[in-house]
C-alpha cells in the first residue's frame, strides 16, 4: 500500500455491490468494468484528463451508497468490445476496462519523508 496526498490523485468514486466490492478488497478482481455509455464516457473521460497534471489515477469503491472505503490505484482505462468475463455476467459490447494496481492510503497532511517509508 502507497501513501499519496489527496492533490497528488484525480480520484473518480464507484458504487459498486457487495460481492464485487469484497472481490476488489480481496485482490481476487482486477479490473472494473463501466459500459461505453454518453454518462460514463463524460465521467470516465473528465478523470482521464485531470489526469494530465502528471498526478495518479486512483478510483474510490464504495461498498453500496456508503462513505467509500477502499482506494485503489488504477494503471489505466481501456475500452473493450466483446464479452468480457462471461463467468461474472459481462454483457457483450463496448465496456470501458480500468485495471487496477494497487491500494492506496490517501492523506490530507503533507508527506514527510517517514510517510514514503
Amino acid at each position: 500500500m502507497i501513501k499519496l496526498k489527496r492533490s497528488q490523485c484525480s480520484i473518480l468514486p464507484l458504487v459498486l455491490k457487495g460481492n464485487w466490492y469484497d472481490l476488489i478488497a480481496s485482490g481476487e478482481k482486477k479490473e472494473e468494468y463501466r459500459a461505453d455509455t454518453p454518462y460514463w464516457r463524460k465521467r470516465i473521460g473528465n478523470w482521464i484528463m485531470r489526469y494530465n497534471f502528471g498526478g495518479h489515477l486512483v478510483i474510490a469503491f464504495s461498498r453500496g451508497y456508503c462513505k467509500p472505503g477502499l482506494y485503489v490505484e488504477a494503471c489505466g482505462v481501456n475500452i473493450y468490445h466483446d464479452r468480457l468475463h462471461p463467468s461474472w455476467g459481462e454483457p457483450t459490447g463496448s465496456h470501458y476496462v480500468i485495471a487496477l494496481k494497487r491500494r492506496v492510503q490517501l492523506i490530507d497532511k503533507p508527506l514527510n519523508q517517514d510517510d514514503l517509508k
